[in-house]
């Protein structure tokens, strides 16, 4: 094949800088909170949550697309196949099929793009780890990150933690309003519950999902320490191996701090497992189709187990958080068993799970923190079984290798070195410098100069400087490591324990799925098939050099942009800028709102914060009939909120309390009709949320004024069945409270008790 000049194609330079690129970006997302679904402002830009993790979606993607680009275009394309690949295809035609019949379109766009990103990242990633020696610097990356978010749980630990209890008992108000928490509601309890039990859990958003990135990081340095162990013990690799054991130590003293009884229970697993398959991998190997039946047994006989306890006890063994999640689970069920084919769509769980709630649960969640039922319920069968695949499709082959290949001796050649690492660490510190703060919320980034270096230092400053330092130590230690060349099976086999870990830890949890840790999972599936890549002695598959077939590639890659700037990226990106600018008091408020809403058609959002923005004075009574049109106006936007999300019981329940707010402002005739349209909108949002104790409250309330009493008798009674169960679930899960947090509240529940006594004495 004719090949264009090598100046047109600077193949190593692209794919450094490529491979720069990408891993600061994951190092990036492990330490920060990426909330795509969450509908907030959470930056110092004011851009939302959504934006930010698209914006650096896109750039993950782009670097694949400009590799792919340039590849073509020289005639140099060189595909080194993956074993995921075709899987990552077939997941991207479950999660279209899916926003077809979403109800919150933009949800289902948004969280199938933030998945599928890292599964495509981990394709070119294998195009670009070329060398044992890249490889090696993507696993001291993840080690350091893991000795930086080590400090940061301890901070936590012994100080931060009290600096937010302190916040918050010295202005409760205050400190709710910061965190966007109504005071007195459960969300307000249910956070200071979190507060109280000092939650560690690092760079990220819980315990657990911390407990799952130090999963990743232990058994990248027991690779490491595993790989650098050989016959002929030198200096150079003892002190490399030293290095190792002590970056190690600290990272596994992280994850006892994080004290998450799933993620320590995981560890433990992946490491049992870790020594049996370096003990008898020989045997397991050559017995595999038994041993493999016998483990699919093993699961299906612990599933079933699992599932009879759980209908016998209405609960699983452990804590209040296994009697949470048996009831997360068994919502779940009920929603894939009305959606069996596609799902309800990525990122729709939390819309539809209302529909299942158990009445008696005590909070709505986004995800059934099960990684099976969450990609069954959103995505479908295909979903699910595209992502096993590619899952393990790559880890067989690769274990497969690794047992039916000689390995190769080891080798007294010193490690390669070079300028990679620098470009490497730079990318990476720039990330956490200087894009990081931009990305994390902090009032004290908003106070005088010297407030504001001092959070700097402590915030941004000394987390690079441990990521840094740690990564210079452990590859100056690793640079007289001759073993870095070798191809090593137990390095191979450590990563794979390591994953297996994370996966089963996040069978009770949804940690998995935050963009950090999937980034990282991704990452080391990767690395696992580039160390088979470098190994095999085979040619990879290149490009036909004709000329249609290399314009019909690059055709397909611009139709693909397009579509994703047009359908991804801009909508969301240009509704987030209006609102923003409507938000400062521009003159042209009235225009921008509808600009904004109109921005982005497949999303509810703007619509329905724009509806509630309209109804605060009246909720606050500052303004009574000076601005009567505003509360149509509020009409109009909540109405679109329910067209373009119809599942939703949010829009329902804005409109009732909209027809509410209309009815102390008329007399007569139009009084009844909003009245009536108000008992119309709570009863769509009853239907949509059945377990909610306060709308059935609402209901009835409207119902008692139209003058239906034996609807308001029905709806009150469930309002205080629904309050009964959940304050009976309440003492069982905390027995040493004396007073039950209402979730009602408690004056309507006194209410609705005394209504009931009225209504059927009448």
């Amino acid at each position: 094949m004719t090949s264009m000049p090598k100046t047109l194609y600077p193949v190593r330079w692209l794919d450094n800088t490529l491979l720069c690129i990408v891993l600061g970006l994951t190092v990036l997302r492990t330490t920060i909170i990426e909330a795509p679904l969450v509908e907030q402002f959470q930056t110092r830009l004011m851009i939302s949550s959504e934006v930010v993790s698209l914006l650096i979606s896109t750039i993950l993607l782009a670097c694949l697309g400009l590799w792919l680009f340039a590849a073509v275009v020289s005639g140099r394309l060189r595909w080194r196949k993956t074993g995921f690949g075709v899987a990552a295809c077939v997941f991207i035609l479950a999660g279209v099929l899916s926003a077809v019949f979403a109800s919150d379109k933009r949800s289902a766009v948004t969280d199938l793009v933030t998945l599928i990103t890292p599964v495509l990242t981990g394709l070119l990633l294998v195009q670009l780890l070329t060398s044992s020696a890249k490889i090696r610097l993507a696993l001291l990356l993840i080690l350091s990150v893991g000795v930086a978010a080590t400090v940061q749980c301890f901070d936590q630990h012994t100080e931060s933690n009290e600096i937010m209890v302190a916040d918050y008992e010295a202005d409760p108000d205050k400190h709710l309003e910061k965190m966007g928490i109504e005071p007195d509601s459960m969300q307000h309890w249910m956070y200071e519950h979190r507060l109280y039990s000092k939650d560690i859990r690092g760079f990220l958003m819980t315990s657990n999902s911390a407990a799952s990135f130090f999963l990743f990081a232990i058994f990248a340095g027991l690779g490491l320490c595993l790989q650098s162990f050989g016959r002929k013990m030198t200096q150079e690799k003892m002190a490399a191996c030293v290095c190792y054991l002590l970056a190690l130590g600290v990272v596994l003293f992280g994850l006892f701090l994080t004290q998450s009884k799933g993620g320590i229970g995981a560890f433990m697993l992946g490491a049992l497992l870790l020594v049996v398959l370096l003990v008898f991998r020989r045997a397991i190997w050559k017995y595999r189709r038994i041993l493999g039946v016998l483990v699919l047994l093993l699961i299906v006989v612990a599933g079933g187990v699992v599932i009879g306890y759980g209908a016998q006890h209405g609960r699983l063994p452990g804590g209040n958080s296994m009697l949470v999640r048996w009831q997360y689970w068994v919502s779940a069920a009920e929603m894939i068993r009305e959606h069996p084919i596609t799902g309800v769509g990525g990122g729709n769980f939390s819309t539809l799970y209302t529909h299942y709630k158990i009445p008696a649960a005590s909070e709505t969640i986004q995800n059934p923190h099960n990684w099976i039922l969450s990609l069954l319920s959103q995505y479908g069968p295909l979903g699910l079984i595209a992502f096993l695949a590619a899952v393990s499709v790559p880890l067989y082959r690769t274990w497969a290798f690794h047992n039916t290949t000689a390995t190769v001796p080891d080798s007294e050649t010193p490690s390669p070195r070079g300028n990679l690492w620098i470009g490497v660490l730079a990318f990476a510190a720039f990330a956490l410098l200087f894009i990081r703060p931009l990305l994390v919320d902090s009032e004290l980034l908003q106070q005088k100069a010297s407030v504001w270096a001092a959070a700097y230092l402590v915030l941004y400053l000394l987390p690079a400087g441990v990521t840094i330092i740690t990564f210079v130590l452990l590859y100056a230690a690793s640079s007289g490591d001759g073993q870095v060349d070798n191809r090593n099976d137990r390095l191979t086999i450590a990563i794979i324990c390591g994953l297996v870990a994370v996966l089963f830890h996040n069978l009770i949890d949804f940690a998995i799925f935050e963009p950090g840790n999937f980034g990282v999972f991704w990452l080391l599936v990767a690395i696992l098939v580039a160390q088979k890549r470098n190994a095999e002695e085979v040619s990879d598959a290149a490009v036909p050099s004709r000329t249609s077939t290399r314009l019909g590639i690059l055709t397909g890659l611009f139709l693909i942009g397009i579509v994703y700037l047009t359908v991804v990226l801009l909508p969301p990106l240009r509704a987030d800028r209006l609102f923003k600018r409507m938000l400062t008091g521009n003159g042209q408020y009235r225009k921008l709102r509808q600009l904004a809403i109109d921005a982005d058609t497949l999303s509810p959002n703007a619509a329905y914060k724009i509806a509630r923005m309209f109804i605060q004075p009246f909720e606050n009574k500052h303004v009574i009939n000076t601005y009567p049109d505003w509360l149509q106006k509020a009409s109009h936007y909540a109405q679109i909120a329910a067209d373009r999300n119809p599942e939703s019981f949010k829009p329902w329940r804005l409109q009732g309390q909209i027809n509410l707010l209309l009815t102390e402002q008329t007399e007569g005739e139009q009084k009844q009709t909003y009245l009536k349209t108000a008992f119309d909108a709570y009863q769509e949002a009853v239907n949509r949320y059945s377990g909610s104790d306060k709308l059935h409250f609402d209901l009835a309330t409207v119902a008692e004024k139209l003058g239906r009493n034996d609807i308001a008798l029905n709806h009150y009674q469930a309002a205080v069945d629904i309050e009964d169960a959940y304050r009976t679930q309440f003492r069982i899960m905390y027995p040493e409270r004396k007073t039950v947090i209402s979730r009602l509240g408690n004056a309507d529940y006194i209410e609705a008790k005394s209504r009931i006594e009225t209504l059927l004495g009448q």
